[in-house]
């Protein structure tokens, strides 16, 4: 995960890049929410929705009791793909940059990196897109708080 004190900063010669990954990620976002709302199921391991898999209640009225816990599975992931795609071409054009590259040499080895992401590039482009849907783990003020009120939840 990245650390959390990293300034996140978008560099001007960034903004361009990030919109067009931002209508790649819309794209590829849209097939994943459908494929999300129709499964119930989301690509990354980490949700707001606990415990998808369970259906204590069978047949048509449980479906259509999921149905709101579905749109929100969609929904995120909808937004994360759109976010993950943003940061993916953004760090593409800064990676880029920092190889010192110019004009088309540039647009070529920012073209090769999305195509072909470093381990920390994904990293930073999952994360990034966790962040945007509020799904990144809590920090430790915020754990011990969670977990505070699932003991007065299971005491009540």
């Amino acid at each position: 995960m990245v650390a959390r004190n990293q300034v996140d900063r978008v560099l001007f010669g960034e903004v361009g890049a990030r919109a067009v990954g931002l209508m790649a990620g819309t794209k590829e976002g849209l097939a994943q929410a459908a494929r999300a709302f129709k499964t119930g199921e989301p690509s990354d391991f980490v949700t707001k929705v606990e415990a998808q898999s369970q259906k204590a209640i069978s047949g048509l009225k449980g479906e259509v009791l999921r149905v709101p816990t579905r749109l929100l599975t969609a929904e995120d992931e909808l937004f994360k793909a759109m976010a993950r795609r943003m940061e993916l071409h953004g760090l593409a054009v800064r990676e880029a940059g920092k190889e010192g590259l110019k004009g088309e040499a540039a647009r070529k080895r920012a073209a090769d990196l999305v195509a072909n992401p470093t381990d920390e590039m994904m990293e930073r482009a999952l994360d990034y897109g966790r962040y945007l849907t509020f799904q990144r783990p809590l920090g430790p003020a915020a754990s011990k708080i969670s977990q505070f009120t699932k003991r007065c939840r299971l005491q009540s």
